[in-house]
This record gives structure tokens, sequence and C-alpha cells, in this order.
């Protein structure tokens, strides 16, 4: 199975898995934890910001490129599943990492620079 096809099989992908998807120019990470949660466990430099909780969130993925694979990250993947369905309904492909933040092998370990921070 191509990495790409499992957007459309699976609703979370795994860490590990996450990162090889990562590598693919079409794929964008998104971050929706609040700026608090970012302090305490670090930033991913490349990842897109928008904060799950703030009353724009939705306004701001309406936003979003439909030609991307979108992936979420939260702290535990609690709110990653409710984004990622807000998402499916704007038509756009979005999966949530399994288990979020805290489930990366190194919470401060960079992912690969080809998933650059670009604001909608």
């Amino acid at each position: 199975m191509n990495l790409l096809e499992d957007f459309h099989s699976f609703f979370s992908i795994p860490v590990l898995h996450a990162r090889n998807l990562l590598h693919d120019p079409t794929v964008r990470l998104i971050d929706i934890r609040t700026p608090y949660e970012r302090t305490d466990t670090g930033i991913i430099p490349w990842s897109l910001l928008l904060d799950f909780s703030n009353p724009t969130f939705e306004h701001a993925i309406k936003k979003l490129d439909p030609n991307y694979h979108y992936l979420l990250i939260c702290r535990s993947a609690s709110r990653t599943k409710l984004a990622r369905q807000l998402m499916r309904d704007q038509w756009l492909i979005a999966n949530d990492i399994a288990g979020g933040i805290i489930k990366r092998p190194d919470p401060l370990s960079p992912y690969p620079s080809s998933t650059c921070n670009k604001q909608p």
C-alpha cells in the first residue's frame, strides 16, 4: 500500500508512520495545541499552528489548500479527532497522529523540513 493511501484507509496514523508521511511534499502538519501547551512541550518548528480552542479555528481551516494531506497533532490526540472531522466536513484530507505529542519518542525532536510553517 502506498503511504498516502493510508490517509484514506485510516483515521489515526501511528507516530513513526507519520514521520515517514511527513517526508512527502504534499503532506502538512498542523499543531492544534494551545499556546500554553506548546510552551510546555515545545514547538514543532515547521508545523502550521492553529489553536483548536480559538474561535477562529473553523474559519482558518476553510482557507487550507485542498491539494494537501493534513496530519493533526495535539497533546494526547483527543482534540485531533474532532478537528479531523471538521476538516473532512470541508472536504479536506486529514488524519490525526495517534497518541498526540506525548507519544512521540522525543517531544522536542523536529519533524522533516518539508512541512514548513506556512500560515493559511
